[in-house]
């Protein structure tokens, strides 16, 4: 486990496929151990059945099942906009 993770300043929000070899389901459940003994509180892990290493990114989006792993992954993510800064985005481009 690198050692830069032990000390996260910002929440964490981590979507792991089911499936994936390289960041694993019990890697990620290590690093909630690891913030837990430290006190770090925000973070979450969402578990997407199926998913292999890079589905949010690399999804088939023929593939129902890929397609909706993707959608939720970003879902996850997403922060929304501050509607200040989407009426500016609109008058930009006005």
């Amino acid at each position: 486990m690198p050692k830069d993770i032990e000390a996260p300043y910002a929440p964490v929000s981590i979507a792991v496929g089911g499936n994936d070899n390289v960041f694993t389901v019990k890697m990620g459940e290590r690093m909630r151990e690891i913030w837990k003994k430290e006190e770090f509180s925000k973070f979450e892990m969402v578990v997407y059945d199926g998913g292999e290493h890079g589905f949010a990114v690399r999804g088939n989006m023929n593939n129902p099942k890929e397609r909706e792993r993707q959608e939720k992954a970003i879902d996850q993510v997403s922060i929304p906009a501050h509607p200040a800064l989407v009426q500016q985005s609109i008058l930009a481009f006005k």
